[in-house]
């Protein structure tokens, strides 16, 4: 893209002055550069009048997807598609793009920029952005990050330019970008000029100037919006979500008061003992949670634990809760102290009816070895299951907006020298 229109004297049309065509002026009195049509050769303007300054037939050879002169409406206003370009970066002559100058009496003149299969529209900059860091610049409020540097070269030219352009004329240039925005500088001596692009979708172009044929998206564009929607909004959600939810615990454990009851230690010889009663309680609700921690002091053994939840004869007749676990535990000393399993194992009941209970336990010890045995009953514990479960749940949304968001932005920048994400893989 190049600088703001200088007014110029006005001329409607003209006959080539090498095929003798006539060429159409569409924005008269503003065009100082034209390209023939019929013949591609270059005219510009000179004390009020078109001379030829370059011939080419070779250059046609290129065709436009818009069809120059062609109308469209975009972001509310009315087009004329009056210009054509073909650039290239001088590295990637194989990867050229096209712009379009788009023209409009009371608006002025826009670019349309199509790369694989993406448009962004442009338009000049009124006020110059301000620098950041060295691979930041500030503007309309919003940061743009560096994404490319390099040199562009025009490949071909076709229709009328507000500024002298001819083939092979190269500006050095600077992409910044804030998605769905671009900021792109361009330096052509001592003229600097800024432009400001929006990311525009293939539908809104194709409604509006009917290219043919309209290109597939290749990839991710630089400037082009996730496709990852409401991140934000949704972590805002979750960490609303995340007040409520602990809110809640900590409500529900105050109105329910922490009850412990210390049971008898019972020593269990080699043979075992079954259904000791080791312990009794009553729950006062309906719905009442209970944990019961045994501890097994065992010490490079195991013992098989049986647990049994029996109510209190004649005061309820809930079915019993049964549980079994092994519990074991090992250490030694091999190039430092090491140590494996447990000697405690908590049984969790959910939701006991009221009633009166009674803790039963069976116990087999490994083979030649007897076993203490203590057990502690909680009733009313705080359970944090529940409150864990309910965030992992709610987290998980998020943990996959993330992964794809990453997976996006990765792409977009693999093709930048300013790359973010390389440097993290190097560190």
């Amino acid at each position: 893209m190049a600088g703001d229109s200088k007014n110029t004297p006005a001329v409607s049309n003209f006959d080539c002055q090498q095929c003798g065509a006539p060429v159409a002026i569409r924005a008269s009195g503003f065009t100082v550069t034209v390209v023939c049509p019929s013949c591609g050769s270059l005219s510009e303007i000179d004390n009020g009048n078109f001379i030829l300054v370059q011939r080419s037939v070779e250059l046609l050879k290129i065709k436009p997807r818009i069809v120059l002169g062609t109308k469209g409406k975009m972001r509310g206003c009315v087009y004329q598609v009056i210009g054509f370009m073909r650039r290239y970066e001088r590295e990637y002559a194989d990867q050229p793009w096209d712009e379009y100058l788009l023209y409009n009496p009371y608006q002025g003149y826009r670019w349309l920029m199509e790369y694989k299969g993406h448009w962004t529209l442009f338009k000049a900059t009124k006020s110059v952005p301000q620098k950041v860091t060295d691979r930041s610049v500030s503007f309309i409020g919003s940061t743009f990050q560096d994404y490319h540097q390099g040199n562009a070269v025009v490949q071909f030219v076709l229709g009328e330019f507000y500024w002298r352009v001819r083939a092979a004329d190269s500006v050095r240039t600077r992409d910044l970008i804030k998605p769905p925005f671009m900021l792109s500088q361009e330096i052509d001596g001592r003229e600097v000029n800024w432009s400001l692009g929006e990311y525009v979708e293939p539908a809104e172009v194709l409604d509006a100037f009917h290219p043919d044929p309209m290109p597939e998206k290749e990839g991710i564009a630089p400037n082009q919006p996730s496709v990852v929607k409401g991140l934000r909004q949704y972590c805002t959600v979750w960490l609303a979500a995340i007040v409520v939810i602990f809110s809640v615990q900590i409500f529900g454990t105050s109105i329910k008061p922490l009850k412990i009851i210390e049971g008898k230690r019972v020593t269990v010889p080699e043979t075992g003992l079954s259904d000791i009663e080791v312990a009794q309680f009553s729950t006062a609700s309906s719905s009442t949670h209970v944990e019961i921690n045994v501890t097994a002091f065992v010490d490079q053994s195991w013992a098989t634990v049986g647990l049994s939840i029996l109510p209190v004869e004649g005061t309820n007749q809930t079915p019993a809760h049964r549980f079994e676990k092994d519990i074991s535990f090992y250490s030694g000393y091999d190039d430092g102290y090491w140590s494996e399993g447990s000697k405690s194992e908590d049984f969790l009941i959910n939701a006991l009816p009221r009633g009166n209970y009674r803790v039963l336990l069976t116990v087999t010890p490994e083979k030649g070895h007897s076993v203490d045995i203590l057990a502690k009953v909680k009733v009313s514990p705080t359970v944090w299951s529940n409150c864990w479960l309910a965030i992992f749940l709610i987290t998980l949304p998020i943990v996959w907006l993330s992964f794809r968001s990453r997976v996006f932005e990765t792409k977009r920048w693999s093709d930048s020298e300013f790359n973010p994400f390389a440097k993290r893989e190097e560190q």
